[in-house]
């Protein structure tokens, strides 16, 4: 996905890049990459007209936003997660890239959004895939991680409060299952320190 030398898309890659590497930013690596205005624009309209809809979003990207400063992280996450958690209706954020899982959670006055990163199939000594389940008020991720399964039933209900008026409900505590994903994903890291050694 590599921009054209020269090319003006290559000189805003740069600048992030620049600008990345003076703050000593973790995520200032080559092997990421960012939302270009166009691609933001384009988002917000999408989420905006969801909202208006009074649908529930889900933004699937390659590069994960959260949590803060991980290395594989989008150049400009932290300009982009307020935006996107600005919106009423984004219940998630799903993605790759990261080729391990991680999770984080943005606590707004509407809701907790919730951020999921799924294992990549590289460098996995075993098959990764994932799937997501919608209900009304919760959302379910399932998937198998360098050879671990995750099971994740994320609350995505309204806090009190709702602007779509659809009667409120607790946001919930999702305290316990981000620790749970904690210690999963501290298993997997010592699984495959140990398959690397073998």
């Amino acid at each position: 996905y590599a921009t054209v030398g020269g090319s003006a898309k290559r000189k805003e890659a740069e600048g992030f890049m620049n600008s990345l590497k003076q703050r000593k930013a973790k995520n200032a690596n080559k092997f990421n990459g960012a939302l270009g205005d166009v691609q933001l624009q384009w988002l917000k309209k999408q989420l905006s007209a969801a909202c208006v809809a009074g649908q529930r979003a889900v933004v699937m990207i390659h590069h994960p936003l959260r949590p803060k400063d991980e290395r594989t992280n989008l150049w400009n996450d932290v300009d982009v997660v307020p935006i996107l958690t600005s919106f009423h209706c984004l219940v998630a954020v799903i993605n790759g890239h990261a080729h391990r899982h991680l999770y984080d959670q943005h606590h707004t006055q509407h809701r907790q959004v919730h951020f999921v990163t799924m294992g990549g199939m590289v460098q996995s000594p075993f098959t990764s895939w994932g799937f997501a389940d919608f209900y009304e008020d919760e959302l379910h991720v399932h998937g198998l991680v360098f050879g671990r399964q995750i099971e994740l039933h994320l609350n995505i209900s309204y806090h009190s409060g709702d602007p779509a008026s659809r009667g409120g409900g607790s946001g919930g505590d999702a305290a316990p299952v981000k620790e749970e994903v904690k210690e999963a994903v501290e298993e997997v890291k010592e699984e495959v320190e140990e398959a690397s050694e073998k």
